[in-house]
């Protein structure tokens, strides 16, 4: 866990990574602002922390959820919120009108150390921050679901975004229990969106083929490569592969890997006869939707206590 926070995180919208994110900062120490309109949905998001925080506490990842609550509060301005934060996280719909005039409220009332970030999963900050005073301390911060349990976060500049706010923006992350993912420069998808659509893309071209069902593309991932990626990455795992590291494997496996990219299928489109078949075989799976992601939950919180016993915090 983490010895020392400095300060406050506000979270922008109370929907459901809204309220994840205040998880994440809550169950780390931080002070929690959560902004969002008056009304009934400030007792329903403030249940949905309570029940996030409980889960951690049930598998062992943090000592108190009573505490953990103790440390968020609910507020309906976003000038209550931002006046205070060292970071400000916009969580609101996918609509470039909303987060200009979100970002807009917090430039004007936030600290000029308050990073300001944005969930977005797919909007370049260069859309919403452009016209902005502080434009330089503002950046994507767009984080996997739900990040309470999965700590990888984007950090993603437009063009006019400060080194010093990534930086900044980086250590209160990690100092959140995240693990910063810090690109270079804006790009459509980022990097989490893009390596999930090369692994989609050919599933889809795989089955489409005939060349396997859905249930082998799931068991491939399952029970090979992704209990792999879930203590490494696809270079780290290569450079495994090979007694002289990445470099060596790059000369025996190069070649075939590169060769067979050649024939992926990962840029033809999906055709309704396969969404359908593998909507078939996943409905037989999972008849209650709701259910499987509770239980998905709660094997990301057996794995990442796992982790955190082996390795000393989440996010490595």
């Amino acid at each position: 866990m983490i010895d020392h926070v400095p300060s406050t995180a506000a979270i922008i919208g109370r929907g459901l990574i809204g309220c994840a994110w205040a998880i994440a900062f809550a169950r780390s120490g931080f002070d929690v602002v959560l902004a969002g309109a008056a009304g009934s949905a400030r007792d329903q998001a403030m249940r949905r922390i309570s029940d996030g925080l409980s889960a951690l506490e049930g598998a062992g990842l943090i000592p108190s959820a009573r505490s953990a609550l103790a440390r968020v509060r609910s507020v309906a301005s976003i000038d209550e919120a931002v006046a205070v934060a060292a970071i400000a996280i916009e969580n609101l719909p996918e609509n470039v009108d909303l987060k200009r005039a979100c970002f807009a409220a917090m430039d004007r009332v936030a600290a000029p150390t308050c990073v300001l970030g944005s969930s977005t999963s797919g909007i370049p900050a260069s859309q919403f921050t452009e016209a902005l005073a502080g434009r330089r301390r503002c950046l994507v911060t767009h984080p996997a679901n739900p990040p309470f349990l999965l700590p990888a976060v984007e950090l993603v500049p437009s063009p006019w975004t400060d080194l010093e706010a990534m930086e900044r923006c980086r250590q209160l992350l990690t100092m959140a229990g995240m693990s910063p993912v810090v690109m270079k420069k804006e790009l459509p998808g980022f990097v989490i969106s893009r390596l999930l659509a090369a692994v989609i893309n050919e599933a889809m071209g795989l089955v489409a083929q005939g060349y396997v069902d859905a249930d082998g593309v799931d068991r491939a991932m399952r029970d090979a490569i992704g209990l792999r990626w879930s203590f490494m990455g696809p270079l780290e795992t290569m450079a495994i592969n090979a007694p002289g590291g990445f470099a060596d494997a790059a000369n025996r496996y190069g070649p075939g890997l590169q060769a067979m990219g050649k024939q992926l299928f990962v840029a033809q489109p999906w055709d309704s006869k396969t969404i359908a078949a593998i909507h078939d075989v996943l409905v037989a799976r999972i008849p209650d939707v709701d259910a499987r992601q509770r239980w998905r939950d709660q094997r990301l919180a057996a794995l990442a206590a796992h982790k955190t016993e082996t390795t000393g915090r989440l996010g490595k």
